[in-house]
């Protein structure tokens, strides 16, 4: 009974993962057209390395910061794509 409560917590935070994805894929996208429109790279190494700076300070288990790089450097790779189309 307790592993499917846990599911049901995961399940859970998964729908309100992939409405905050779309949220911000939606967002990246306005990025991505505001960029093409004034000339600018889709790349931005500097922007993204203060962005996972700035998500790593938040961990408060700081075991968890090679899962939240992996997490956040595929979230990068794929809103840059995103943003290429």
């Amino acid at each position: 009974m307790i592993l499917d409560e846990m599911r049901n917590e995961i399940d859970n935070i998964d729908c309100e993962m992939v409405r905050l994805f779309e949220k911000r894929m939606n967002i990246s996208k306005k990025i991505g057209d505001y960029k093409a429109e004034h000339g600018l790279p889709i790349y931005d190494a500097e922007r993204e390395k203060a962005v996972l700076t700035s998500k790593v300070a938040l961990l408060k288990d700081k075991g968890l910061e090679p899962a939240l790089r992996s997490f956040y450097e595929g979230l990068f790779r794929v809103s840059r794509e995103y943003q290429k189309r």
